[in-house]
């Protein structure tokens, strides 16, 4: 796309401003669009038309252009922006995609297709109106005024997107566009719109599920592509959407303010004793990012920072502890297999892999022992085939029968089924080293439970780590990044 926006902005820099005209080759019948409406303008190889999009005819842009100085080049952009927008309402259309840029030589500088889009859900708020109406009745799940930072990658300017949520039925609320857009201006008119959003214009649909604190979430792209299947929830007051593969966090403001923090990894851990608890080690140190604990109790509504205790990065394990040394973790003690496991022996993994996009519900996996040594031959390791994914670090590992086995410590991406678990002797000549008793039960005391009753006994005692970005995004060039 940069070499693409480059060409056009070269053109257009040393050219002029002096003559643009359009042609429509084809058209099918629409009433004009009125003057207020957004006008979109994207080319066909860096963006997907919404599923929404109507072709109703093609267009050609002819400009005869004349030699002129670098600082005309912007006006130029202007003037065929306005030229462009002009005719698509003419002929109907709110859309335009480029196909085709011609050579610079002729008069067949754009070709593309006008394609009309149905407006989105429109409502009358605005902040203030927001503002009155949350401030006279008792506040819903999800409501509220939240903002979104982000650095525009053209200008590095910080912009701040401002939305209001409101409930709008027992089940159902909208996410509304106030503010923000009107900022992100863009070296090259045609690339995205500058303003593409007004006041007032639903932005996104949330719907209540059967579980607490999770809703279905259903938000627009700026091309007004509607993603279907995410997901939403409320952190320490501030709105996590996940949807179209990411997730993004709303910093609520009114009618009060969430802190800052924005997930960007995750770990699965599990308590040693009443205030240790044991976690792999990569991801958490030589970063700026703070460490949270979630699961505590069995509570995942609360989330507790956590510091590092000790570490050793040859095994990648770490001791991490509350802050708050009032909490008392509440552990269950894990029965331990006798020696070391064989090839082909089942095992399962109980995590939270890839909790952004999957949920803090507990994880199993299950698999076999592929191998009783890990990477390049290492006997420290088992090879497992239970499939392990990200957030599954920290996890412990047991044999079918519930005994402890060892902490999950790495998988290999490109590869199917392959994980590696550190064994469990290892774990204990760490901790013994750290004059910390990882008290254990007798072996196969779990053997008699169902598998559905050993992961509700087990997993009272594994944590949900989040690795968290608390400090607010600034301008590329001022910020000091520290990792």
């Amino acid at each position: 796309m940069r070499f693409v926006l480059i060409l056009l902005l070269t053109a257009v820099v040393f050219t002029s401003c002096s003559n643009f005209s359009t042609h429509v080759v084809s058209k099918k019948y629409m009433p004009p669009i009125v003057n207020d409406k957004p006008i979109y303008v994207f080319f066909k190889k860096f963006h997907e038309l919404p599923d929404s999009a109507e072709h109703i005819g093609d267009i050609t842009v002819d400009a005869k252009l004349a030699r002129a100085y670098a600082w005309g080049g912007m006006p130029s952009i202007r003037e065929m922006l306005s030229v462009l927008e002009d005719d698509i309402k003419q002929h109907g259309g709110n859309f335009l995609m480029i196909d085709e840029i011609g050579n610079y030589s002729t008069t067949e500088m754009i070709n593309g297709k006008i394609y009309l889009v149905p407006e989105f859900d429109k409502t009358e708020h605005n902040e203030k109106s927001i503002e009155k109406e949350l401030e006279n009745r008792e506040l819903k799940p999800l409501e509220g005024i939240y903002i979104h930072q982000f650095i525009n990658p053209y200008t590095k300017q910080l912009i701040a997107l401002k939305f209001g949520v409101l409930m709008v039925s027992e089940t159902e609320y909208q996410m509304i566009y106030l503010s923000g857009f009107e900022g992100v201006l863009y070296l090259i008119g045609l690339t995205e719109p500058s303003r593409a959003w007004k006041t007032g214009d639903v932005y996104g649909y949330f719907k209540k599920t059967e579980k607490e604190n999770l809703f279905e979430a259903q938000i627009f792209e700026v091309n007004k592509s509607l993603n279907l299947n995410g997901t939403a929830k409320i952190e320490n007051k501030n709105l996590r959407i996940y949807s179209n593969d990411k997730l993004t966090t709303y910093m609520r403001v009114f009618p009060d303010s969430g802190s800052y923090e924005v997930p960007v990894s995750s770990l699965t851990a599990f308590a040693l004793d009443d205030k240790h608890i044991l976690t792999c080690n990569h991801g958490l140190t030589d970063t700026d990012l703070e460490i949270f604990v979630k699961g505590i109790n069995g509570d995942f509504s609360k989330k507790y920072k956590a510091y590092i205790v000790s570490k050793d990065k040859q095994l990648d394990l770490a001791i991490i502890r509350l802050v708050d040394s009032t909490i008392i973790l509440d552990k269950v003690i894990f029965p331990k297999a006798k020696g070391e496991k064989s090839i082909s022996e089942k095992v399962f993994v109980l995590g939270y892999p890839m909790s952004t996009m999957m949920g803090d519900d507990i994880k199993l996996t299950d698999g076999l022992i592929s191998s009783t040594s890990g990477i390049g031959g290492s006997l420290k390791e088992y090879q497992i085939s239970a499939p392990i994914q990200p957030g599954n670090s920290g996890s412990p590992c047991f044999d079918e029968k519930g005994n402890f086995i060892g902490v999950v410590n790495s998988g290999i991406v490109l590869a199917n089924n392959v994980g590696y678990s550190l064994k469990a002797r290892y774990v204990e000549d760490f901790l013994k080293n750290q004059n910390i008793i990882f008290e254990t039960e007798a072996e196969d005391n779990l053997i008699e439970m169902p598998l559905v009753e050993k992961v509700k006994k087990l997993k009272k005692s594994i944590y949900l780590i989040e690795l968290t970005d608390t400090e607010p995004p600034k301008p590329e060039n001022k910020r000091k990044m520290r990792r």
